[in-house]
Order: structure tokens, then C-alpha cells, then sequence
């Protein structure tokens, strides 16, 4: 389990973090685990998110994956968690998310609450803001079940793309095991035939076209056992 104590949460996380990256989520590298003071903090290189949301307001990012963590960590830690994106680096062409896990009591109902408190909410403006809030989280949950859904469907695809281009080469394989066949037979018989004299020992006018013969089968299979060879690099 991804939660279990002690260093099999780190294995565990890390490993989940491995799998949810093939589905574009990024990938996840865990910094630090911390069962004392209850925390923790992971970089997620290239998530998915960043790509259809970024705001300067650190905290506001990637809203999917640290619910996600904060999840884990809360089973993990056996009280309340939440991951929140505290930098973003811009590292070559992929950026990094810097996530970190802490202790807290807030719920969104203390939240929101703290927020109208703060800016002087009425009641209708509360509930605007909750209806707002509500439809963001809605519209990015349903841009992730799309980019996930692509993102299986490409894998499918390249994944029957390579069977058949296997059954391909396997076809082709054998078909060329045939090709080589035939002059390496001709080898032997017109071999055999100069060998043991057939025709006599004054046919060297024969012979001489039996090793012509030979030469020129040698020739093809050799160019055969080229083209194999390159085959085999694909």
C-alpha cells in the first residue's frame, strides 16, 4: 500500500508516483518524509496540469494532484494533511512543481468562511463564490478525465501499432528463411557435383559454369543475410 509507515510509504508513493506518470500526470520524486513532525515534500517534474492551468498564486495550483497527496498523507499520517504547491521552477523545457505536506485543521466550509470574514462577504456573495469555486473544480476535474482518456486511447494505439509491426517482422522472417534456403542449396548441389566429378574429368567447361553458379548464389545469399541483419537493427 502506498500508506503503509516508515520507508514503505516512500517506496510505496514513489512507485505510485511511477505508475500515474505514464498517464500524464508528471513525474513524482519524493524529498522527504518526516513521521515526527508530520510533513513532507515531493517535486513533480512536468504535470499535467501546469499545461491547462497556471496562476501566479502558488497555492492555487495543481489542485487535482495535491488532493490527491493530501489524501495518501492523511491516511499516512493518521490526521488531516494538505499538500500545497509552495514553487514552480522552470527547469529547461519542463517545468517543476515543489509540493509541500503539513498538518492542518482547515476544512473549505473554515475556508470560506475565514475568506468572507476577511473581505466582508453577504450571504448572496457566499454563495456565489461557492458556486464559482464549485464549477472550477468541476471544469478542471473534467479537462483531467479528458487528458486521461487521450492519453489511454495514444497508448492503445501505439501499443497495437508495435504488435503488428512484430507480426510483420516475424512474417517477414520467415519468408526470408525460405530465400536463403534456395542458394545455399544451390551451393551445396553444384559443390557437390564439381567435387565428385559428375561429368568427368575433362567437363571443366561445366564445371567452370557450376562455379559460376556458386559464386553467384554465394552473392545473393550474402546480400540476403545483409538485408537480415538490418532487419534485425529495427
Amino acid at each position: 500500500m502506498v500508506t503503509q509507515l516508515g520507508s514503505a510509504l516512500e517506496d510505496g508513493l514513489q512507485k505510485w508516483g511511477d505508475v500515474v506518470a505514464t498517464a500524464g500526470w508528471g513525474q513524482l520524486h519524493v524529498q522527504s518524509i518526516d513521521f515526527e513532525t508530520k510533513t513532507g515534500r515531493v517535486i513533480v517534474e512536468d504535470p499535467w496540469e501546469l499545461t491547462i492551468y497556471r496562476t501566479d498564486d502558488l497555492a492555487n495550483n495543481l489542485p487535482f494532484l495535491c488532493g490527491k497527496l493530501s489524501g495518501i498523507f492523511t491516511h499516512a499520517y493518521g490526521r488531516t494533511m494538505r499538500a500545497k504547491v509552495i514553487d514552480i521552477l522552470d527547469v529547461g523545457n519542463w517545468p517543476q512543481a515543489v509540493i509541500d505536506l503539513a498538518p492542518s485543521d482547515a476544512t473549505l466550509l473554515s475556508e470560506l468562511e475565514e475568506l468572507m470574514r476577511r473581505d466582508g462577504f453577504t450571504r448572496q456573495e457566499r454563495l456565489q463564490f461557492a458556486n464559482r469555486q464549485l464549477r472550477e473544480r468541476t471544469q478542471e476535474l473534467a479537462r483531467a478525465n479528458s487528458l486521461l482518456t487521450i492519453a489511454r486511447n495514444d497508448a492503445d494505439t501505439l501499443r497495437k501499432v508495435a504488435e503488428e509491426a512484430n507480426a510483420a517482422k516475424s512474417r517477414l522472417i520467415a519468408s526470408m528463411s525460405h530465400e536463403l534456403r534456395t542458394p545455399l542449396n544451390a551451393i551445396l548441389g553444384f559443390s557437390e557435383i564439381i567435387r565428385d566429378q559428375i561429368f568427368g574429368a575433362g567437363a571443366n567447361d561445366r564445371y567452370r559454369d557450376y562455379a559460376e553458379d556458386i559464386y553467384n548464389s554465394g552473392t545473393h545469399l550474402l546480400e540476403l543475410i545483409g538485408d537480415l541483419l538490418d532487419l534485425a537493427k529495427v
